[in-house]
């Protein structure tokens, strides 16, 4: 588990999204690979929920995503919040809570 490059990744992310479409889903795949090993162990998961308090929207975004299979209530609460400031993240929040609520959210492609 290396939280440093996934909170690194995770905000590089959020300052491409919405800029470099290509460069931002790269990085999005190698955080993908991050969060699935980070979700394999207490210590990892633990990482991911710490995440959903961090100060960039983006960072916030991602985490709640993974914590919403076994942190639901606070992983939606955040999602929740993200999707009310609006903005792209918010739109992101709103269809990863409707696909969590009809069971359709894939987190493990």
């Amino acid at each position: 588990m290396d939280l440093n490059e996934y909170e690194q990744s995770a905000r590089e992310w959020d300052a491409l999204v919405g800029v470099d479409a290509e460069r931002a889903n790269v990085v999005f795949d190698r955080l993908h690979v991050l969060a699935k090993e980070m979700r394999e162990s207490a210590d990892g998961r633990a990482a991911l929920v710490g995440l959903m308090a961090h100060e960039s929207a983006g960072v916030r975004l991602l985490a709640a995503t993974e914590c919403l299979v076994w942190d639901p209530v606070r992983a939606r609460a955040v999602l929740a919040a993200i999707e009310d400031a609006g903005g792209l993240h918010g739109v992101s929040a709103k269809y990863t809570l409707q696909s969590f609520e009809a069971g359709t959210l894939d987190l493990d492609w």
